[in-house]
């Protein structure tokens, strides 16, 4: 079933979203390595993770927690980096950084 025609304000609220959308699409570039939701994922998990063993490590002693914590956050961080390393060499190697500035990608014929 068809959802229900969209009143005027909505149409336009939902037209406005789209071109929005399609805007930061548009601006988008995948050869960057942090973007800002990158970045909140990359440290905002470091330090929740750090945390989280902090907490779990604290029974031992608050030394060897603190330790923990910084050595799972160290971690966290370097694994999340290197994701975003390896998505932004992929995003090159495949022709989308090319595709992105305005260029077309060609592939050697053969391959």
């Amino acid at each position: 079933m068809a959802p229900p025609p969209l009143v005027g304000a909505a149409r336009a609220r939902q037209e406005a979203l789209r071109a929005r959308r399609a805007t930061a699409a548009a601006q988008r570039d995948p050869t960057k390595l942090f973007t800002r939701r990158a970045l909140w994922f990359t440290f905002g998990g470091a330090f929740g993770v750090g945390l989280l063993g902090l907490s779990l490590a604290w029974p031992s002693g608050a030394a060897l927690a603190v330790v923990i914590g910084a050595v799972v956050s160290v971690a966290w961080a370097a694994v999340s980096i290197g994701f975003l390393a390896m998505r932004r060499r992929s995003a090159v190697r495949s022709g989308q950084a090319s595709a992105a500035s305005g260029e077309r990608g060609r592939r050697p014929a053969g391959r």
